[in-house]
């Protein structure tokens, strides 16, 4: 793959389906790959930063790096180590995440709502919990 699949190209539903994937992926060597080209596409403004925010968090937190923007959290609500830690919310704020506590928060609520259902709502946060957030739409 040459290119990240661009909103120019399969328009802004479908850079972000196919990010789901990648981000979604056990490949980390794939991830890599593809950060490389998402950044590419930011650059372009063919993707979204958002997108970018997640998927390098994940890389980071893969690679045994910290993450920069605060999007990973184990399943205790603990953050992995966050880089430069004071000033997240700066960087969370400048592409258009909420703050870390706001994040937090909203994690949290997410999950007290599926702990009220089914053993598929672990399923849900493991899995699709990324989708929620990174749109700002709480889909439940």
């Amino acid at each position: 793959m040459n290119n990240w699949p661009g909103h120019s190209l399969v328009g802004p539903e479908g850079s972000h389906a196919f990010w789901l994937l990648v981000q979604h992926t056990s490949d980390y060597l794939f991830q890599s790959q593809c950060l490389e080209l998402l950044e590419r596409a930011i650059a372009n403004q063919e993707a979204s930063i958002i997108d970018f925010a997640y998927l390098k968090d994940r890389v980071s937190v893969y690679g045994g790096k910290k993450q920069i923007y605060g999007t990973q959290l184990n399943e205790d609500f603990t953050f992995y180590p966050i880089e430069d830690e004071e000033h997240v919310n700066e960087r969370r704020l400048a592409i258009g995440l909420p703050s870390i506590e706001e994040y937090l928060e909203v994690v949290k609520e997410i999950y007290k709502n599926k702990n009220q259902t089914t053993a598929l709502a672990k399923v849900f946060f493991q899995h699709e919990l990324d989708i929620c957030l990174t749109s700002s739409l709480l889909i439940w």
